[in-house]
């Protein structure tokens, strides 16, 4: 999680977002996170990071190379900010996660691809948007790369120009399933 930011909206107000398994049981198998916790706080703590590569003011060389210059080896560091929060448990022996974003999974994709697909035309969307398997996941999942543009042929064929399809890779078209 980056903590390096010294405001966050943790400070104002905003909530992690929380999955209890019985509680997404018992309303009929839903998978929601909610936002939940209480006496949320994001405070700085005495923790630095490791020397930063990148300053944050920079110049550019004639070359367009950015060249880093920092103030002194203290500014090379990032002060490291701490998240803490309670949370009540709503049921016991109850499974728990907690997240700093709302988890976007490969369902979650596939549902909002299914939905293009049977609220617009084909003919239109062979137009607009191109799925393309980039690679298999350790978990032998689908790692997707969407193409959404006006045009979407004359990308595809700057892609296949530039790209050669892995080996048993296959291409996915927002025309198939």
């Amino acid at each position: 999680m980056n903590l390096q930011k010294e405001d966050s909206t943790y400070a104002i107000g905003m909530k992690p977002f929380v999955y209890s398994v019985k509680r997404n049981r018992a309303q009929d198998g839903t998978n929601e996170w909610k936002r939940g916790c209480f006496d949320v706080k994001y405070s700085k703590n005495t923790l630095k990071t490791k020397d930063r590569e990148s300053a944050p003011d920079y110049e550019w060389d004639e070359d367009m190379i950015p060249c880093y210059e920092f103030e002194s080896e203290e500014s090379k560091k990032l002060s490291l900010n701490t998240l803490t929060f309670s949370y009540t448990y709503e049921y016991d022996d109850d499974i728990v996660f907690f997240s700093y974003f709302q988890p976007y999974t490969l369902s979650d994709l596939q549902d909002s691809l299914f939905l293009l697909r049977s609220k617009h035309p084909t003919d239109h969307l062979n137009q607009i948007l191109r799925v393309n398997t980039l690679c298999n996941t350790i978990a032998g999942n689908p790692c997707y790369v969407l193409t959404i543009t006006s045009d979407v042929k004359s990308v595809e064929t700057e892609y296949a120009e530039s790209v050669e399809t892995p080996k048993g890779q296959h291409q996915v078209t927002s025309g198939s399933g």
